[in-house]
């Protein structure tokens, strides 16, 4: 549901500008006077976005301060409630909180302090979960709990519109997902598995959220989706192939594949799993690149990320099945990947206007300059010469990332101004 609020809202950021351009216009014609076209830009007002944003801040810190005063009191005295009245304070604190957040956002149209209040009681939904498991003595690194938490948090998200709702049930998912590859994996039981396993997982998990960004992004109604989960895919894919770029995962002694002659630690059991996600990845990399290739192709718009998407599966499965070549070969071809995928994030970037894609492969790239220094320099310099130097290379480094940075979002900007111009 869309109150006359944000309806307002929308039109202010994207049409109040232009509007003040064709104003003018209309004036210089003489279809307007200067005091008609006063009086037409008067009945639009725009709020400061910096105003909004304090609001929904505000009204997320006091969510969260509640649910966490909530959660602490109930933990503090689980053991002297009664069954029933457990049960009682679980379901009234969940129904307050959803209850008051629809009547402050649908009713009382105040969409800022109404959506943290339901976010409000979707934490509350996650602490009920894990007390209940409590009193059924389920451990609390249970993936069951989170998988729960994911599945009823989830649907809450499309239904309200929250982006803060989708946030939380993603990070239920991960986190679930990477308590399910622990016992994948057996390393509850000490066995010495394949660490690099389970970065490719998460290497394929960050594809298939990209992939879902980009679907979200070509529906009007699910683009305000799109933008959480592009961070999450890229911090996520980033963060893994940061890690899958160590030199020392390739010198682990079980590092061979199914099909190489030493064998595989990797269990079956997670071998299966891998499977199911990389195929779910490339089914959503295939319809996010056909959904692009049906509309207007031009040098913005065709799918330089959708094809790039379906190599990094590639390289997901060469990390778990094939990694032969030696330490160096595949070191220096993992950070030559990693840097690849960076500075075709931050080109990606600039042609679609992404500050979100340029702001993280300039921070990924700033910490694969610091990772690669401290790799290389510890023991080839003094200590005393090693600081100096490296504070030296970050200041440098950070001076020459923020001004690049700069002058490519200005020259973003600008593209954005003449193309609405000349539109």
């Amino acid at each position: 549901m869309t109150t006359p609020e944000q309806r307002q809202r929308a039109v202010g950021r994207r049409f109040l500008s232009q509007l003040q351009t064709e104003v003018e216009g209309w004036q210089e014609r003489g279809l307007l006077t200067p005091e008609q076209g006063q009086a037409i830009l008067a009945q639009y007002v725009v709020i400061s976005p910096v105003y909004t944003r304090l609001i929904v801040v505000l009204a997320t810190l006091g969510a969260l301060l509640v649910g966490l005063g909530v959660i602490l009191f109930m933990a503090s005295n689980w053991e002297g409630i009664p069954g029933i009245g457990k049960l009682a304070l679980l379901l009234l604190a969940l129904v307050t909180a959803y209850a008051l957040g629809y009547w402050l956002k649908y009713r009382r149209e105040m969409p800022r302090v109404g959506g943290p209040v339901i976010f409000l009681g979707a934490l509350l939904f996650g602490a009920a979960i894990f007390l209940v498991g409590q009193q059924y003595h389920m451990r609390v690194d249970d993936p069951n709990l989170l998988t729960w938490w994911f599945l009823g948090a989830l649907p809450l998200a499309y239904l309200t519109r929250s982006r803060a709702i989708l946030v939380l049930s993603i990070l239920a998912a991960l986190g679930m997902i990477g308590y399910r590859a622990n016992q994948w994996l057996n390393w509850a039981n000490g066995t010495d598995a394949e660490p690099l396993a389970f970065f490719s997982l998460y290497l394929t998990l960050g594809v298939t959220l990209y992939s879902l960004a980009a679907l979200h992004e070509r529906r009007a109604a699910l683009r305000v989706y799109a933008q959480p989960l592009f961070l999450f895919a890229l911090l996520v894919g980033l963060g893994a192939m940061y890690l899958l770029s160590f030199k020392f995962w390739f010198e682990r002694p079980q590092f061979t594949g199914p099909g190489s002659p030493g064998g595989t630690d990797v269990p079956s059991a997670f071998l299966l799993r891998f499977h199911i996600s990389a195929a779910v990845a490339a089914g959503l990399g295939m319809a996010a690149l056909l959904l692009r290739l049906r509309q207007e192709r031009t040098p913005s718009t065709l799918p330089y990320d959708q094809l790039a998407l379906f190599l990094l599966i590639g390289v997901a499965y060469y990390a778990v099945y094939l990694p032969v070549g030696g330490v160096a070969l595949n070191t220096i071809a993992a950070n030559l990947l990693f840097a690849g995928v960076i500075l075709g994030l931050i080109f990606l970037g600039y042609i679609r206007s992404n500050e979100l894609f340029v702001n993280l492969g300039l921070a990924f790239a700033g910490l694969d300059i610091v990772t690669r220094y401290v790799d290389f320099g510890w023991d080839l310099l003094p200590r005393s010469l090693f600081f100096i130097a490296g504070g030296l290379v970050l200041l440098g480094a950070g001076f020459a990332l923020e001004r690049f940075r700069r002058r490519l979002l200005g020259r973003m900007r600008a593209v954005e101004v003449q193309d609405e111009q000349e539109g």
